[in-house]
């Protein structure tokens, strides 16, 4: 799992460790059980739970707390997100906590935090919280564990139909108890095998390694096998592996991978704050992650477990956890309330114009606006007459567009004010696409594919569309460079104001009536800014991330034809239009290593994120066209 989390794209499949381990574990703590009930013909539930409290909380609590202060030292943007998700760490709930952030499962790739990891624990304690429980209950009559393991196979069968397909699958716990079911169904047969030629042993055991070794090495988190059953195969060849390994342990008994299996909870506990938060090359990371590793074994998780030093007895496990978790939610809360929550796309602020931005700039001629309402079918060979460019030093650059275009905004805005390169005028609004133009007289209150399932709210204020409608609330500063970012275009369906209780007539951009129409708006645009002595750059979309259409091969589909559609527009555009530059802006999110996180699939995620993008695709093109 670290050579994945540090080197993703030469283990693609590298998540499958989470798997195997999940297998493992319900191995060892059903052979536990087995064994305990066997020397003392019970199972007691009080010292089950305590031995889990003293094997896990204290070394948790310690990765947490000294996380936390890392975090306040070294990036204190996260400080909020880190200590709810801490929180929900110790309080062993992070997995359905993560599944309700936007983006669900795959936000872990895109905005991964200190303790995203913690998803994994949440999942195996909530099932050690009911695994005894069955134990106990079923171990007297043979009819009563058999009716007990139907109900417990029918639960998670039924659980992997309802999130077949789904990647929030890998979050919940019903579906994974099939892997921890898988390794407990060993413990209880492994005796069995005893007597089972070497030779089939061999070859089982040759067919699991390459399975698991297949997927390793080709199967990547996004694939949707993956949440189509991958997991249970995968749990299949990790019980004929664990099985065999068991008879015949051959090289897994060397005493490195001994070392590395009595601190592996260490290393899973400290690894992933290191690489979220310190960043470190691979080799710093690994050494860090030794020493901390080392240092938890021997400081505090064995001391605990074994009651020496400062660690003590633990005789009554639920309320200690209980007490726990209460604690580490009110340090979350007093954390959240003393620091900024975590900035969204919507909650862009800055203002119009940068603050440090003091100029003579020339005040707004006579608006240039549109008296006839523009159409597919409107003339524009005729555009209006140019002014003198007046440029200023540095350049005002003008983002316009819908949430697509805050985004970048918020980038591009963090750009400009560090290194006063360029004045950087919000032009952006939430909704406020190209075919929201009130000319056209269509809302975007539809969802064309289905996507997110969202409607956009139609009490938000009317859209400023025209250039020199936003120059105007720019406080008359005639923008030298305008950018369109309209990423949103290709999401949403535009609704016929004529028919607007009928979806099939709404517009979208596969149908040749509203690609013209996109074109004669985005023509207009180009007309205004040129009038102004602007220079318009044009973005090219991205597909929405794939993750987002998991299991809905349709939708997908759909917004590539649609995303292909408007990038055919504005590259026609760019074309015949002198002096329109077009950015290739969607190349950005096809790089392998996700440079540029989209944890809702359309946006780019402000601050960090936006400001790489911003400083990485868009500061050379604006000041080439200063120099031009």
């Amino acid at each position: 799992m670290v050579a994945y989390h540090l080197w993703p794209d030469a283990i693609p499949g590298g998540w499958v460790g989470v798997s195997v381990f999940f297998t493992l574990s319900g191995f060892l703590i059903t052979a536990l059980l087995i064994d305990e009930q066997s020397n003392t013909g019970s199972i007691s539930l009080r010292r089950f739970w305590a031995r889990r409290a003293r094997r896990l909380l204290p070394a948790v609590v310690t990765t947490v707390a000294v996380s936390l202060v890392v975090v306040v030292i070294a990036e204190p943007s996260m400080i909020h997100d880190a200590a709810v998700s801490g929180a929900a760490g110790l309080a062993y709930i992070a997995n359905w906590v993560a599944a309700r952030k936007p983006g669900g499962y795959q936000a872990i790739f895109t905005d991964p935090g200190p303790f995203d990891h913690l998803w994994s624990l949440a999942v195996e304690e909530q099932i050690y919280l009911v695994l005894p429980l069955l134990f106990a209950v079923g171990a007297g009559r043979r009819s009563r564990a058999l009716l007990i393991g139907g109900a417990v196979g029918a639960v998670i069968i039924a659980s992997t139909i309802w999130w077949w397909g789904n990647p929030d699958s890998y979050y919940a716990t019903p579906v994974r108890a099939a892997e921890v079911a898988a390794g407990a169904v060993a413990a209880l047969a492994v005796g069995q095998l005893r007597r089972t030629p070497l030779f089939t042993m061999a070859a089982a055991a040759v067919g699991a390694a390459t399975m698991l070794a297949w997927v390793t090495f080709t199967w990547t988190e996004h694939d949707p096998i993956v949440f189509r059953g991958g997991l249970v195969l995968v749990s299949l060849a990790s019980v004929v592996a664990l099985v065999v390994a068991m008879e015949h342990p051959g090289p897994l008994a060397h005493p490195l991978l001994c070392w590395l299996g009595t601190r592996s909870y260490a290393i899973y506990l400290w690894h992933w704050p290191i690489i979220v938060v310190l960043d470190l090359p691979a080799v710093g990371t690994i050494t860090l992650t030794a020493a901390l590793s080392e240092a938890s074994m021997r400081l505090i998780e064995t001391p605990v477990r074994r009651n020496l030093g400062w660690g003590t007895r633990i005789r009554r496990p639920l309320p200690v956890l209980g007490g726990t978790a209460a604690a580490a939610a009110l340090i979350a809360m007093a954390v959240s309330l003393m620091v900024a929550s975590p900035k969204t796309i919507f909650d862009i602020d800055a203002p119009v114009v940068p603050v440090w931005y003091l100029t003579s700039a020339p005040t707004l001629p006579t608006p240039i606006e549109t008296t006839a309402p523009i159409t597919a079918s409107t003339p524009t060979s005729n555009p209006p007459a140019a002014t003198t460019p007046q440029r200023h030093d540095p350049p005002v650059v003008m983002v316009i567009g819908d949430s697509t275009a805050l985004a970048a905004f918020d980038g591009l805005r963090s750009w400009g004010d560090r290194t006063r390169e360029a004045v950087i005028v919000n032009g952006s609004q939430e909704g406020c696409g190209p075919l929201q133009d009130p000319l056209f007289g269509i809302s975007y209150t539809r969802q064309g594919v289905g996507l997110f399932g969202v409607e956009l709210d139609d009490g938000r204020p009317p859209c400023r569309m025209t250039i020199p409608q936003l120059a105007r609330a720019a406080g008359g500063i005639i923008p030298d460079e305008v950018i369109i970012f309209d990423w949103g275009a290709v999401m949403n369906d535009g609704v016929n104001p004529a028919t607007p209780n009928d979806p099939t007539t709404d517009f979208k951009l596969t149908d040749p009536t509203t690609r013209d129409m996109l074109a004669a708006i985005y023509q207009a645009r180009i007309d205004e800014a040129g009038a102004l002595g602007a220079t318009v750059i044009l973005t090219t979309a991205p597909i929405p991330a794939e993750w987002a259409f998991m299991g809905n091969d349709r939708a997908l589909e759909e917004v590539t034809a649609r995303t292909d559609a408007y990038n055919r527009v504005v590259a026609e555009l760019a074309a015949s239009n002198p002096g329109v530059k077009l950015l290739p802006t969607d190349e950005a999110f096809a790089l392998p290593d996700q440079s540029y996180p989209r944890t809702d699939g359309v946006h780019i995620d402000p601050g960090s994120t936006s400001q790489r993008f911003a400083e990485d695709w868009l500061a050379n093109p604006i000041l080439e066209l200063r120099s031009a």
